[in-house]
């Protein structure tokens, strides 16, 4: 018994000096020398962009270069190609770098866009005024108002030549606007449902709304029209088979073969639905839910709603808002976030309150933790938004539970990743653990979050690396 207590004693006083080694290696080693970049981009697929005397060019985790900065700016890879411009009178911030995920508009008619791959070569030469990233390596590229398609290997499938072209479902299926008539083309170009259609939405589970004459209709992916040109809006179905539409001022829920399955006549103000939803507002401050699994029904106390999931691994919560607001994000299934009365919580299907009804802001839950905040300034108005003056938060986390697990002390908090979550106080930026122990400490002028195990991070006006010990990268030797 003795010799257990005194292995446990050699094991606690080990762990106290391994973590004051830590400490003393991120607090001092982690001061490798100034950063040296003016610009830089989060690490992925191993490379990061970097900016230097107003060039850009791209770093390994090591911090050698891997492509050269020859150009004007550089967005992250994403699946073995980075989108690139070229305009030396640019500066860096000018760059929507959050376009490239989904669309590169031009910001200014002589920014013009191309892609590298992962050795600097150029995929698409740096002449387009736009570049739409798709699923499986297909890029839309835009230029003197047209666009057309291209593969990974900068191939084109679709010359410049159409007003628009969209992405439509897993099939490869491209719908394109020329003259104000869509059709969809595949994967090679070819034209495999004629141009014929005043609106052509996306193929979801092998059926797509199209619209002529003013109707709408739903067609299969080999152009037969499945559901007749009858309605006044068309829709998507969901993974229940099941679309909501609108005809003769109702709703309808239609299954794939076009049958009325329900008529919503007691709408009395908005409607939305999602996979497996459909909620609507009925009036006299209540709310009906259907269920487009079981069709099944439900009438809640409340005037209108936001679905915000919360916790994935739960039952069905409803969120209500006491506001003329309608619904701020897709429905999903789990837990999902509150408003009443602008402030939140979470409450179940039947009214009950899980969380309390007490922040100003409750995010989903991400990596077994929920940000929280509740605001410092509680006098903030519109009329302050109005003048820019920005709200002041205090911000903590719950756990997937709804508990209060860090306390409300940060002035700025973002989701975990990676098992860390980066916070800030008076205007320096560091890194908490889930059980909200400092583990990068809290000394940087700006910061992002950890991805591929690498976050940047700013101090004296420039901007490196640190791994996820914080031990640092991208210093001045």
């Amino acid at each position: 018994m003795l010799t257990s207590i005194i292995i446990e004693h050699i094991n606690c006083i080990r762990r106290v000096i391994l973590s004051t080694i830590s400490l003393f290696l991120v607090n001092t080693l982690s001061y490798a020398g100034d950063f040296k970049y003016d610009c830089v981009g989060d690490y992925s697929e191993g490379l990061a962009m970097v900016m230097i005397d107003g060039k850009c060019g791209y770093i390994d985790k090591a911090g050698g270069e891997a492509i050269a900065p020859d150009f004007g700016y550089g967005w992250e890879f994403r699946n073995g190609h980075a989108l690139v411009a070229n305009n030396r009178n640019k500066s860096p911030i000018e760059f929507r770098k959050d376009q490239y995920l989904n669309t590169i508009s031009p910001i200014e008619d002589s920014c013009q866009y191309g892609l590298i791959d992962k050795t600097g070569k150029l995929v698409l030469p740096v002449e387009y005024d736009g570049i739409q990233v798709y699923p499986n390596g297909f890029y839309a590229i835009r230029k003197n108002g047209k666009e057309g398609l291209t593969d990974a290997a900068g191939t084109v499938i679709m010359p410049l030549d159409y007003d628009a072209i969209k992405y439509c479902s897993d099939s490869l299926l491209f719908s394109a606007c020329k003259d104000g008539k869509w059709g969809y083309f595949d994967s090679n170009g070819q034209n495999v449902i004629s141009m014929q259609y005043d609106e052509a939405g996306s193929f979801c589970h092998g059926l797509a709304a199209v619209s002529k004459d003013g109707k709408y209709g739903f067609i299969n992916e080999k152009g037969e029209t499945v559901i007749p040109f009858k309605y006044q809006t068309g829709g998507e179905f969901s993974t229940s088979g099941y679309a909501c539409i609108y005809q003769d001022s109702a709703y309808l829920i239609i299954d794939r073969a076009g049958n009325t399955i329900h008529k919503i006549n007691d709408c009395t103000n908005w409607i939305s639905h999602g996979d497996d939803l459909v909620y609507y507002n009925i009036g006299k401050n209540k709310l009906k839910v259907i269920d487009l699994h079981t069709l099944d029904e439900n009438v809640i106390n409340c005037n209108s709603t936001i679905f915000i999931p919360f916790n994935s691994n739960s039952e069905w919560n409803i969120t209500t808002r006491l506001s003329k607001r309608k619904y701020r994000r897709r429905l999903d299934k789990g837990m999902v976030i509150a408003d009443k009365t602008s402030l939140y919580g979470v409450m179940d299907m039947n009214g009950t309150i899980l969380v309390p009804f007490k922040y100003n802001n409750v995010r989903p839950v991400i990596d077994g933790r929920s940000l929280v905040s509740v605001l410092k300034n509680r006098r903030f108005t519109m009329g302050d938004q109005k003048m820019g003056i920005p709200p002041k938060y205090k911000s903590g986390f719950l756990d997937e539970n709804g508990e209060k697990v860090i306390s409300l002390k940060y002035d700025e908090a973002n989701d975990y990743f990676n098992g860390v979550s980066l916070v800030s106080k008076k205007g320096k930026y560091g890194y908490i653990d889930k059980n909200g122990k400092v583990v990068i400490p809290l000394k940087y002028e700006d910061a992002h979050n950890f991805k591929e195990d690498m976050a940047a991070v700013k101090s004296n006006g420039k901007w490196g690396f640190i791994d996820i010990t914080g031990i640092e990268f991208g210093c001045v030797e």
